[in-house]
């Protein structure tokens, strides 16, 4: 693989690194983010092999990240086997395939003012080129070019590994969004039962968090905090999903979103918004009465001591297609179409249409300030 190698100092100066196939529709995905040095930015790329374009630049805190530019059926290749299993049913994975087709030019219609659409393993899970599996590819090739569109509006198709048994609306989870460049906003398609979910136990989970955790976690995001943090969840949606949460202690309470919650804890930890919590006091483990849901007010119940206890089901934000029950939908004989229909209620899959959806190619916009170019050419 030859590298074509570029450092610009200075001022804003105006570069296309690569252009795309004429007509195409290209992502553009943060690889690296916030990297100190320009060295640690290479070393995190030489740990994966990315086609076409690699764009290194330094963001308004001086710090380096990386965005690969490439054609978004080629991003779909090095997505679809990592967020759902490549042997999964066909129908599956051409309903993956979509979903995360969707998303992708959604971001990418509405973030044109950004460095970046999407961010790799964030957004959706991406590592470069990846080993191809042939359902893979049949399902990216059967699908190509076709979106999710709602309202006449391209819908941004969020997916998740389960729901717990309902999904969620994406009004319900965060604020109002962007339906694209005309500024009008995205009003939800709804959501939908998922009876794979509700009669599965496998995803449901349980994460002991260490008050000292709690706390820590805070403080580093910047929240002022006591001693002996606790929460209280405030408010729940239709689903069951916790939607507000107080974190109370001595000097006071903060107010945070379940998903901000969710980000600052770990995903992997608090792996969903459908959970209660529960206290439990030290050193024996006994368990106290600390549930919280809306109808005690929000009141956290019972002596706060050492942990807390999340028990929960579900992994994800819940909105859109659930991969889990996709899976279950596909080895009962369900098809692509019947799939979508049931998670993205009120939708129609069609061809993308260029005129409502405009790309965002390489070198269009590029920030100001230092930033080095690299090109990944095979």
């Amino acid at each position: 693989m030859a590298i074509a190698f570029a450092l610009i100092l200075g001022s804003f100066i105006p570069l296309i690194l690569q252009a795309s196939e004429p007509g195409s529709l290209s992502v553009r995905v943060a690889v690296v983010r916030n990297a100190s040095t320009l060295e640690q930015t290479l070393q995190a790329l030489c740990q994966h092999e990315y086609q076409v374009t690699i764009r290194v630049i330094k963001n308004n805190q001086g710090r380096y990240e990386a965005i690969n530019i490439l054609d978004v059926e080629d991003f779909l290749l090095g997505v679809i086997g990592r967020e759902m299993d490549p042997r999964a049913p066909l129908e599956a994975l051409k309903a993956q395939a979509i979903a995360a087709r969707s998303h992708a030019l959604y971001q990418a219609n509405i973030s044109d003012n950004q460095p970046y659409d999407l961010i790799a393993n964030l957004s959706q899970a991406y590592a470069g080129k990846t080993k191809l599996h042939k359902n893979v590819v049949i399902a990216i090739e059967a699908t190509r070019g076709q979106l999710l569109y709602y309202a006449n509006k391209p819908l941004p198709a969020y997916f998740h590994e389960s729901c717990g048994g309902h999904t969620e609306t994406i009004t319900d989870i965060w604020a109002p969004m962007t339906a694209g460049k005309s500024g009008s906003k995205l009003t939800s398609p709804g959501s939908a039962r998922c009876p794979a979910c509700s009669q599965s136990t496998e995803k449901k989970w349980r994460f002991e968090l260490p008050v000292a955790t709690l706390q820590r976690a805070l403080k580093q995001a910047g929240f002022q905090v006591g001693a002996t943090p606790s929460i209280a969840i405030l408010e729940k949606t239709s689903s069951s999903r916790a939607l507000k949460v107080a974190i109370r202690s001595e000097t006071g309470e903060i107010l945070l979103s379940a998903e901000k919650l969710r980000s600052l804890l770990g995903y992997s930890k608090l792996r969903s918004a459908m959970f209660d919590v529960q206290r439990v006091t030290s050193p024996d483990g006994t368990s106290v009465e600390g549930k919280t849901s809306p109808a005690s007010g929000g009141q956290a119940l019972g002596k706060v001591d050492d942990r807390l206890i999340f028990q929960g089901d579900g992994y994800g934000h819940g909105v859109g297609l659930c991969q889990f029950g996709a899976r279950q939908m596909a080895e009962k004989g369900a098809s692509c179409d019947t799939i979508l229909a049931h998670y993205f209620p009120n939708c129609r899959v069609r061809p993308c249409a260029l005129e409502t959806l405009a790309s965002t190619q390489p070198g269009e916009k590029l920030e100001t300030g230092n930033f080095c170019a690299l090109n990944f050419r095979p």
